[in-house]
């Protein structure tokens, strides 16, 4: 389930917790706002993902975007609880987090990753291993920032909290009503851009939820 509040208070913690991967977030979203981009907010999910995946990387001292398992970004992010319907990846090691940005500015594939305006949400991670640094960064689609759940006699509701929009027009929550006999249920959540309709996440719905709400 998604975690992260879009209060200014739980984004500053997430900062302090993992203040040492807190440059390349800072570098990325300043190259994204000089290019004119949105800033992209904080994904538990995505950094879950991205630390697991870099010890892995800083065990085996390799850079892969396939893991041992032939696993991909959005395989890892899916097995953490992610819920976006695009997650993106870019690695990178040197001695410190300054060159491993100016290289991938300098790459074209890498400044795409970065600079696309698709991507909502941000996870970083680093180790080090010896003198050299290993860094994972990755980015999602996703507009959730906190799902509740609550059961009213055969029915489930769910509330979906999204992160702020710039766009006032856009909602900030979204009220769901499921009938409990229908569940499990996989659920599209959409976003409106220039009158289309995109999908930002499946919100899988298991239903286990009705001991829960219940």
């Amino acid at each position: 389930m998604k975690k992260i509040s879009f209060s200014f208070l739980l984004l500053f913690l997430n900062l302090m917790l993992f203040s040492q991967d807190y440059d390349l977030f800072r570098m990325i979203n300043e190259y994204r706002n000089e290019n004119g981009i949105g800033s992209l907010v904080i994904e538990e999910e995505l950094i879950e993902t991205a630390s697991a995946y870099c010890q892995v990387l800083g065990i085996e001292k390799r850079i892969s975007h396939i893991d041992r398992n032939g696993h991909r970004v959005l395989d890892r992010y899916r097995a953490q609880g992610g819920t976006a319907a695009e997650a993106g990846e870019i690695l990178g090691t040197s001695t410190d987090s300054q060159k491993i940005f100016m290289a991938w500015k300098e790459s074209e594939s890498h400044k795409r990753m970065i600079l696309n305006p698709k991507w909502m949400r941000i996870g970083v991670a680093e180790t080090r291993i010896g003198n050299s640094i290993i860094a994972v960064v990755l980015f999602s689609t996703s507009i959730i920032a906190e799902i509740k759940y609550s059961g009213v006699e055969d029915d489930l509701l769910v509330n979906i909290q999204m992160i702020p929009s710039e766009d006032p027009a856009e909602t900030d929550s979204i009220f769901l009503q499921f009938q409990t006999q229908d569940l499990p249920i996989l659920y599209p959540v959409y976003q409106v851009s220039d009158g289309k309709k995109k999908i930002t996440d499946f919100l899988y719905i298991p239903d286990n939820l009705l001991t829960e709400t219940h």
